[in-house]
């Protein structure tokens, strides 16, 4: 590597030239790149330099976490996304016979948004069985949850409109849940929406557990930003 610690030669860097210390000799960036952050690419033979804003995926990771010990579990939405996709991975309660519900704030958990109207429809997969529930100020994203060792819930959701500054329209979630139900070998299939008429900003989420349970330290909620604003 004759370029490394030495002057260069007057001809153009070769590949041999270089390294891996270049690389790996820098400060590791720890979070993404920020959207003017800058990449080095061949462009048919021609170096280039473009933007991260240009290459980057169309999802981007806010949160990643075990939930805590909390019957309340707040979380704050990184803004500046047309979308947000919020997942829920192998969830599981400290007892039976309870609820989960999502709610909005746009005060910072001052308060929630009493505006959100939502409705679900629940499946029984075990068996037949069906309904339809409308909720108002959250939505419904288990109810009844079993507590017993294969008893857990997952969900996806999509968040849109919700975190756009100076919109005069409003926001919507839509989505799905499965979940083991309190009573032994129950399984049910959650479809659910929202729809908000509120403008503020959405900057947070709340999953609320009634009966004064809580989550069990155990499963993920991750959170995607889509579509950079």
């Amino acid at each position: 590597m004759s370029y490394i610690g030495n002057k260069p030669a007057n001809k153009a860097v070769v590949a041999s030239d270089l390294d891996p210390a270049v690389i790996t000799g820098q400060t590791a960036l720890a979070v993404a790149p920020a959207d003017t952050d800058e990449f080095l690419i061949n462009d048919a033979g021609t170096l280039k330099r473009i933007d991260y804003s240009l290459i980057k995926g169309g999802y981007v990771l806010l949160h990643d976490a075990t939930p805590t010990a909390s019957s309340n579990l707040d979380i704050s939405l990184t803004g500046g996304f047309y979308q947000y996709s919020i997942r829920g991975i192998g969830l599981e309660l400290s007892g039976s016979d309870a609820e989960i519900d999502l709610y909005f704030t746009t005060d910072n958990f001052s308060s929630t948004d009493s505006a959100m109207k939502s409705q679900r429809k629940h499946i029984r997969l075990d068996s037949s069985g069906e309904g339809d529930t409308r909720f108002s100020g959250y939505v419904r994203v288990v109810e009844n949850l079993g507590a017993e060792t294969p008893d857990s819930c997952d969900f996806e959701f999509t968040l849109a409109n919700a975190s756009r500054t100076s919109r005069s329209n409003g926001y919507g979630i839509w989505g799905n849940s499965v979940y083991g139900h309190t009573d032994a070998g129950h399984a049910y299939h959650y479809i659910l929406a929202g729809r908000s008429d509120t403008t503020g900003t959405v900057d947070g989420i709340r999953f609320a557990i009634s009966d004064s349970q809580t989550f069990v330290t155990t499963g993920r909620i991750q959170i995607y930003g889509i579509g950079k604003i």
